[in-house]
Parts: structure tokens; C-alpha cells; sequence
């Protein structure tokens, strides 16, 4: 039987992620369960990567894992804001996404982009965006539902404020994640960061 984790699959979509301690990914797991139940398995994340498949020089898990260890080689633990509860349109499949806002940080940034351009430089496909726009569009932050009407979305919203409070962690790994459908995601792999300095 073939190795799956070393076999590029079509259709197997990817990202990069920053995953909070548990007693911050719990309570917001929590809460993705009472309000976004069809996604309650996602471990809570902020993407830092787009969905992407595989491109022509990597060939699976293990050349994204070692992309991944390489670019994160000196990066220490970054210091992770949360902010309030909001809500966005995503004009897409995703429908009003109520969010936990995430400070947008020089080395949160930094990070994203190095990740994006090391990528396409190792031709992973993003669908229907540049690296450059993808950078340009960077909105990091941790998704509470999706795929939420308006009305519904001003419901969640409120009852999402009051179970939340803003507040900081070290993010001390980045993981790889894996999809087949978009909507279930699962740890592939990840890379613990440096201790800060």
C-alpha cells in the first residue's frame, strides 16, 4: 500500500496555520460547536496560509513540512492579540463569518508573506488568487461560524461577545493542514518555533 502522507493526491488541499494553547482553543471550540456545528472537529486556527494544492516541486506532506521547518528555522514564538468578536462577508461560499479579530503584527506579516512567496516560489496553486494579492489581502484572524445568513450572523455575534474576552498567547507552532472537501480540516504535521528570546 502506498505511503498517502508521501503521495501527491489531486483535489488534497493544504494550509499553514498558527494553532492558540488550549485554554484559549478551547473555549472558542466550544463555541464553534454551539454555532457551527458542521465544522465543530476544526481545531481553532489563524490561517496563514490560503488553501493550496500541490504544485510542480513538491512532491507531498514531507516537502511541505520540511518548506515549513525551513522557513521557520530561526522564527520564534510570536505574540498573538486577540481582539473582539466581529463579523465580515466573505462575498463567497463562506457566507458572514463571525471572527475573532487577530492584530495584524510586522512579524505576523512578516511570517505570512515569507510563507506565500516561499510557496509559489515551490509552484503550489492558491485557486483564483496571486501571491501578491494573497499577501495584500492578509486578514488574520479565528473563525467562531461560517457560512452564516446576516440575521443569523447578528445572533451568533452577540452571543459570541458575551462568552468572549480579548486577550494575548505566545502562538509556539505552526501546523500543516490537510482537506479533501474545504469544510473538514486535520494536523498533518507541525513545527514547534523557537523559545522567545
Amino acid at each position: 500500500m502506498a505511503d498517502r502522507s508521501s503521495t501527491p493526491i489531486l483535489g488534497r488541499l493544504y494550509s499553514y496555520a498558527l494553532i492558540p494553547p488550549p485554554d484559549i482553543a478551547h473555549p472558542l471550540g466550544l463555541l464553534r460547536a454551539r454555532f457551527d456545528p458542521d465544522r465543530a472537529a476544526q481545531v481553532p486556527h489563524v490561517t496563514m496560509k490560503l488553501p493550496f494544492t500541490l504544485g510542480r516541486t513538491l512532491n507531498g506532506e514531507a516537502d511541505l513540512l520540511s518548506l515549513l521547518t525551513r522557513e521557520c528555522l530561526r522564527e520564534v514564538s510570536l505574540e498573538v492579540d486577540l481582539g473582539e468578536v466581529d463579523v465580515f462577508d466573505s462575498c463567497g461560499q463562506h457566507g458572514h463569518v463571525v471572527h475573532v479579530r487577530v492584530a495584524l503584527t510586522p512579524a505576523l506579516r512578516a511570517l505570512h508573506d515569507r510563507l506565500v512567496v516561499a510557496l509559489a516560489r515551490n509552484g503550489v496553486e492558491t485557486r483564483a488568487v496571486t501571491p501578491e494579492r494573497e499577501m495584500e489581502l492578509f486578514f488574520p484572524h479565528l473563525t467562531v461560524a461560517q457560512g452564516l445568513t446576516a440575521e443569523r450572523a447578528v445572533q451568533v455575534l452577540g452571543a459570541a461577545r458575551a462568552h468572549h474576552e480579548p486577550r494575548s498567547f505566545q502562538a509556539e507552532r505552526l501546523v500543516l493542514g490537510r482537506s479533501w472537501d474545504e469544510l473538514s480540516w486535520e494536523v498533518a504535521q507541525e513545527v514547534i518555533l523557537a523559545a522567545a528570546e
